[in-house]
């Protein structure tokens, strides 16, 4: 801690923390005697993981010197190390890499922690195998470090030609076993809902095909990214219980999912916009954001920030990548003209709080509420909603300063506004003493959400407050309501767990108003939106006549000004993908002509058996177990043809919107077709129940 200077006072601190600890052992009523901790620091305290990192950043520093001389680079992740070094000259690797080694051997013995044995190896990445024989021999310490062909690296497998076909059939493994689990406790008529199932497959089984596809999957063959497909298609088919013959589209649409390229392309792009938000001075970002040197190696691959470079500009995202003289990228007036959506005026991502813990000492004072006092929800009445939101701003009606904030969103421009009432300053009432009226608003920027121009709402509303102080009664407490549970929720978790630059601002300026400017107390409180609370539409009218004045042609700039936040790029990348996607749907498949390309509700579903649930679905995506089609071809009929007509193949199409044997059924239900599966799917059931009850009488006769 000396040698890093930091305050001496952390350092005694910790030095009385983990010196002269005593720890002994009771079973039943016996107790041992005490023994002293020689090193280390207490299993599971806070400061453990904090004290170990500043403990190893010793040997992170002397390896970080030959990163000047031979170009040696490591990376350190908890208590795993790795060294490596790129030229084509494989001596030049072996004595760079030699180097790092002989640190770490003499640190390790200096710092009294040994290399794991067993856990050292080596690997070359090389087309050509020969170059492994080339290769000097390795030591760490008196121990020869074995090149292997493939090597696991915080759970992703690496391997010589980097084209991860190891970690794929790792992952077809793994994946493999989770869904036999699934299958184990979901069938086709018992277990769990489809709506279970598709929480169980996304939080099982596709975070552990997601978990590193940012950095692996650009370079994934297409027979290997056909192998994690097939995977996520039996998931599928076991959320939805269709059967092996259905069309993959429809099959994903009924699972509420999509193909898993487009997943990996969003996940690649998102976290490459990431790096691009952190201190200029961290790696990922000066790798995400300079130009990508060209590979001495000739692939059809791309690497992470050449494929998410082509995601974004393929969605109309200008980047702002540097060129080989690290100077802006210039594009030509095409590129300008598609590229509408400027991504250059990114909102910072923080790895650590930008608050200071010192700071919040009054954090106390600030309280988030994101419910009201009376029980109600948003698909009650307005009338249910006002009474509750009401009820619950007279707690409140003794606060000194009230605002009210709200958003506006039109074709992803935003704004925010708010409303300020407050007591007056004695000091500056002239003619009566009624209330002080401010109003304010800020540009949203591009891309914006609406939880985004509710956040700058309550920012423009809290700096007025903050900077408006002079005129505004000192020693109030304030009141400031939004209808943004969201936000409330996430400003809620303090200043100290704020990962983005907006929500960490917030609470800069909340702690500067209960600090400095003699707020005694403040209340940030969830109201119901457009339910008549007269503080509220006020706030929203604000919003929309802001929005329309930078909305104007000659204020579009002031958007340009504003902070693109991650989140709202990840949600125009996620909306943009699933769309193109949509859009290069069969529409000659049984389920485009039922549902479109709309994905199933399994909301609704849910409230069905499960028998009647996996019938439903096989009845939408076409290939259902009780149709003629089907039982033709597992031997069950003797011939397709329909039971009720016997004039044409009986499909769900047929069956629900063609058999005039069944036109009488269709009537007197008021079936208009097969996109009754779709658009009242308890109707469609009601149907195809009586609809078979007449065979079902058939064949019992």
């Amino acid at each position: 801690m000396e040698e890093r200077q930091l305050d001496p006072c952390y350092g005694r601190w910790y030095q009385s923390f983990l010196c002269n600890r005593r720890y002994r052992v009771r079973y039943g009523e016996a107790v041992s005697g005490f023994c002293r901790f020689a090193n280390g620091v207490p299993q599971g305290s806070v400061s453990g993981p904090l004290l170990f990192i500043i403990y190893t950043d010793t040997l992170s520093r002397r390896l970080y010197e030959l990163h000047s001389e031979v170009g040696l680079n490591h990376h350190l992740f908890a208590d795993d190390n790795t060294l490596w070094k790129s030229s084509p000259d494989l001596e030049v690797c072996a004595i760079a890499i030699q180097r790092g080694l002989d640190i770490v051997e003499d640190w390790s013995h200096e710092y009294k922690i040994p290399v794991s044995v067993g856990k050292k190896e080596g690997l070359l990445f090389t087309n050509s195998p020969a170059d492994r024989n080339k290769l000097r021999e390795i030591t760490l310490g008196e121990e020869i470090i074995v090149f292997t062909p493939k090597a696991r690296l915080l759970g992703v497998i690496l391997d010589t030609k980097i084209n991860f076909g190891p970690h794929v059939d790792k992952l077809k493994s793994d994946v493999g076993r989770r869904l036999v689990q699934m299958r184990a406790i979901q069938g086709s008529d018992w277990g769990g809902s489809s709506k279970d199932g598709r929480g169980l497959f996304g939080a099982y089984v596709l975070s552990k095909l997601n978990y590193g596809s940012s950095a692996f999957s650009p370079l994934l063959s297409a027979t290997n990214m056909q192998k994690l497909e097939v995977l996520q298609n039996r998931g599928a088919r076991i959320i939805t219980g269709c059967l092996q013959t259905t069309n993959i589209e429809s099959l994903l649409l009924e699972a509420n999912l999509q193909p898993l390229e487009n997943l990996f392309s969003m996940q690649c792009a998102v976290a490459a916009e990431k790096c691009r938000r952190l201190p200029e001075y961290d790696p990922l970002y000066q790798t995400a954001t300079e130009k990508t040197p060209p590979s001495r190696l000739v692939r059809t691959a791309q690497s992470w920030q050449q494929h998410s470079d082509d995601t974004l500009h393929k969605h109309h995202c200008r980047i702002g990548r540097l060129n080989s003289k690290f100077k802006p990228e210039t594009l030509k007036k095409a590129q300008l003209a598609d590229q509408t959506i400027d991504l250059r005026n990114r909102e910072p991502v923080y790895r650590y709080p930008s608050v200071a813990p010192w700071d919040t000492e009054k954090v106390n004072l600030v309280v988030f509420k994101p419910t009201l006092i009376l029980p109600c929800t948003k698909d009650d009445s307005d009338e249910i909603r006002r009474e509750a939101s009401e009820a619950t701003i007279d707690q409140y009606r003794d606060y000194g300063i009230k605002a009210y904030t709200d958003g506006s969103v039109v074709d992803k421009l935003g704004a925010g506004a708010g409303e300020i009432r407050s007591d007056p300053n004695p000091a500056f009432v002239l003619a009566n003493n009624d209330p002080i009226v401010i109003n304010c608003a800020a540009p949203g920027g591009h891309l914006s959400s609406s939880y985004t121009a509710e956040r700058v709402a309550l920012k423009i509303t809290l700096e007025t407050i903050r900077d408006k102080s002079a005129i505004i009664k000192k020693d109030k407490s304030l009141f400031v309501a939004s209808d943004s549970q969201s936000m409330i929720s996430a400003l809620g978790k303090g200043p100290l767990r704020q990962t983005n630059a907006l929500n960490a601002d917030l609470w800069k300026i909340l702690l500067q108003l209960v600090n400095d400017k003699g707020i005694t107390q403040v209340v940030i409180q969830y109201v119901a939106a457009h339910c008549g609370i007269p503080g509220n539409e006020r706030a929203d009218a604000l919003a929309n006549e802001a929005l329309q004045k930078y909305n104007a042609t000659k204020m579009k700039a002031d958007f340009k000004k504003s902070a693109i936040p991650l989140g709202s790029v990840k949600s125009e990348l996620k909306r943009a993908i699933k769309a193109e996607w949509k859009n290069s749907l069969n529409p000659d498949k049984p389920r485009y002509a039922i549902c479109g390309d709309s994905y199933s509700d399994l909301k609704f579903s849910n409230t069905l058996s499960r028998q009647d649930e996996v019938l439903l679905h096989q009845l939408r995506v076409g290939e259902c177990s009780k149709m003629g089609k089907f039982r033709t071809r597992v031997g069950i009929a003797a011939t397709p043809l329909c039971r009720w007509c016997n004039n044409a193949e009986e499909t769900v199409l047929h069956v629900f919107s063609d058999c005039l044997n069944l036109s009488v059924i269709r009537a007197n239900l008021n079936v208009p077709g097969v996109t009754i599966l779709h658009t009242d799917p308890e109707l469609g059931l009601k149907f195809y129940r009586e609809a078979f009850a007449i065979i079902d009488q058939y064949e019992i006769k």
